[in-house]
């Protein structure tokens, strides 16, 4: 398995990739001009297919269908047509029309086959390609300018997530809890078992913050009180650090007078007691207050690839690749 998808969003539970298009365009004859069918495999990740994703087909002369897991299977999809564009509601629902969708519970891996029933002969002259793909289900569908919108299939790629669930390894909970280097979760958080009954044979777990925690439960130290969180910034933490290092100087000149510690230990008293306060230049500089900003990062790469079907049906491996995105269908 090779080649890289770019990840747009990471949850504790959920990851979303951009996408990958399946497309079929033709000639005013029925001639095909270009198309491509579609297919990603997680292989030996802990990565699945979301029941959050929605196959969809657009056009108004097509039906798609997809090949779950080991392609044997019995495939399953919907068909859409349209003898006239205004049969096609504007951001109408995806009922038929120039639009259908279906939802299919996948596993692992799954391909894109999309066909057309008379090679959009009749409809060119509004709809001369059709589109398939498999992504979240929030996807809305704009009607008659999607049908003739030469920059769909682009705008799809980048706008329309495939949503995976993850886990953490391939044991449940209580095999995690018995190996001596595993720490499944961190303190104040729980653990759960992964995908649940719909994946037979894949487990894995995910860690929760308990109730009115929060945190990274996968990192020591875990999760934290809310409250506890609320009541110190990294700023008053500081301002704090700082005073006891002075206070802890040799140097006795150096080190601050009594009521010089009450004044600084007022201050930051003053700054957890009247939070408005922050943001407001002149009364920070009256408490003594000093702005620090944190922010974490976090980054992950799953690898996938898709195959490419020419006009002889021949499937060829290919790899998505977004610093340099494929030519737009036409």
């Amino acid at each position: 398995m090779g080649g890289n998808v770019q990840v747009v969003d990471i949850s504790n539970t959920q990851l979303r990739i951009t996408n990958s298009v399946a497309y079929s365009c033709y000639s005013p004859l029925g001639e095909v001009t270009s198309t491509k069918n579609s297919s990603i495999e997680l292989g030996a990740t802990s990565y699945m297919y979301s029941d959050d994703n929605v196959f969809t087909v657009i056009g108004c002369d097509d039906f798609g269908n997809v090949l779950n897991n080991d392609y044997s299977s019995l495939p399953k999809g919907c068909s859409t047509t349209c003898e006239n564009i205004d049969e096609v509601r504007e951001d109408g629902p995806c009922s038929g029309s120039g639009c259908c969708q279906v939802n299919i519970n996948l596993l692992k891996k799954f391909k894109i086959v999309l066909k057309s029933f008379n090679n959009h002969k009749s409809v060119s002259l509004f709809s001369d390609c059709g589109y398939a793909f498999l992504g979240e289900k929030n996807f809305k569908f704009k009607g008659k300018s999607d049908l003739n919108d030469s920059g769909f299939w682009n705008r799809t790629m980048e706008t329309v997530p495939i949503v995976l669930d993850w886990v953490i390894g391939n044991r449940n909970c209580t095999e995690a809890a018995q190996y001596k280097n595993s720490s499944v979760c961190y303190q104040n958080s729980k653990c759960v078992d992964g995908f649940g009954t719909r994946y037979r044979g894949y487990r894995g777990y995910r860690c929760n913050c308990n109730k009115g925690y929060q945190g990274n439960p996968y990192l020591s130290p875990g999760c934290q009180d809310r409250r506890v969180v609320r009541e110190g910034t990294l700023d008053q933490l500081h301002n704090a650090a700082q005073l006891v290092k002075r206070c802890l100087n040799l140097n006795g000149e150096e080190r601050p007078t009594m009521k010089e510690v009450t004044m600084e230990i007022e201050n930051l008293r003053k700054l957890s007691k009247h939070p408005w306060t922050q943001g407001n230049e002149d009364t920070e500089v009256l408490i003594g207050q000093t702005d620090f900003q944190h922010s974490d990062l976090y980054e992950i790469q799953p690898s996938s690839y898709h195959n490419v079907v020419n006009d002889s049906d021949q499937y060829s491996s290919s790899t998505i690749s977004l610093l340099h995105p494929p030519t737009s269908p036409r």
